[in-house]
């Protein structure tokens, strides 16, 4: 049973009752969104509007007490997200809030969902250039929400850049590139270099515990560097990219990475970088008092002070240096 006291007494859910609530605030928001997807110039009635607005808003301010019965959170992500580009106030202010509540309840599905949106030709420049800022918006509001689908957001962004997709890379171009801004002003573990125009994200065992090079100009990868083994939470490029640091907490591991950004030791080292130094560190104890492990691991960050060296701050908000040779 589920529960929320108040006053006097306590109002008891049961699952049955819940599994009720969570249907009937289903099929609004699917009708509205399915009457948008169909006739998107065909306004809703002012009835419809009211009713839509406060089954998306309950739909948000529930979603931990609904996600359970929800079978299908790819589609209602994507009902929410069309209602939140309708020209209506109270309903796309209470349907983003609603994407938002369940992309921090299930961040792999809104990503995929998101990425389908912006991919989509078929669909209008609207609706593919919001799915790229509802992931701003993510990033903004629950950051670390994303940190485990960080990798397939990385991904799915830079291939709305692909240069052999003109028209797409065109009507994205600014929400993909506010979508990557955003990503290394909030997370350790994504990089990018202005001047070569290098992008690169470390990833978890799920996907080899590798760090991803990108070349943004090709939106291809451009090197991937394998050794670690565990979660990295904190990659950077010195000055020149021609290093790149990365840390993982889990290794108590520092490593320096030589990318070969340029001349012959791009074309000898082909898409593998090479590790040229691995610095184990004292392990310490996440989290710290008063941050959750989250918390504790955004506040990784790697820092260049001359091109070989680096100032390192761990979870415990300790900073120390590094030298890459």
């Amino acid at each position: 049973n589920s529960g929320e006291g108040g006053g006097g007494g306590a109002i008891r859910l049961t699952s049955a009752v819940v599994s009720q609530i969570t249907e009937t605030l289903l099929k609004v928001i699917f009708d509205a969104g399915s009457r948008q997807e169909t006739s998107p110039h065909k306004a809703l009635s002012p009835q419809d509007i009211v009713v839509s607005s406060l089954a998306a808003e309950l739909m948000g301010k529930g979603f931990f007490l609904w996600r359970r019965h929800v079978t299908d959170v790819g589609s209602l992500i994507s009902k929410l997200h069309r209602l939140s580009l309708i020209k209506r106030a109270a309903l796309a202010g209470a349907a983003h809030r609603a994407l938002l509540q369940a992309g921090q309840s299930a961040p792999r599905s809104f990503i995929r969902q998101m990425g389908n949106e912006a991919l989509n030709l078929k669909t209008q420049a609207r609706c593919r250039s919001g799915a790229l800022f509802a992931i701003v918006a993510l990033v903004k509001k629950y950051p670390s929400s994303l940190i485990t689908a960080l990798p397939s957001a990385v991904q799915i962004i830079i291939k709305c850049l692909d240069p052999s997709a003109p028209a797409l890379r065109k009507s994205l171009l600014r929400p993909a590139t506010a979508a990557l801004h955003a990503l290394v002003q909030n997370y350790p573990s994504v990089t990018f270099h202005q001047k070569s125009q290098r992008f690169a994200v470390g990833t978890t065992p799920r996907t080899s515990s590798v760090i991803v090079i990108y070349d943004l100009r090709t939106a291809t990868k451009w090197r991937i560097l394998s050794g670690h083994k565990k979660t990295i939470t904190a990659v950077s490029f010195n000055p020149s990219a021609t290093y790149l640091a990365s840390y993982s907490p889990d290794e108590a591991c520092l490593k320096f990475w030589e990318t070969g950004s340029q001349g012959f030791l791009t074309n000898f080292l082909g898409i593998q970088g090479q590790c040229v130094k691995t610095v184990k560190l004292a392990t310490i104890t996440i989290p710290p008092s008063g941050q959750t492990t989250s918390e504790a691991l955004l506040n990784n960050r790697i820092v260049w002070i001359s091109p070989k060296m680096i100032k390192l701050r761990r979870e415990d908000g300790k900073v120390s240096e590094h030298h890459a040779s």
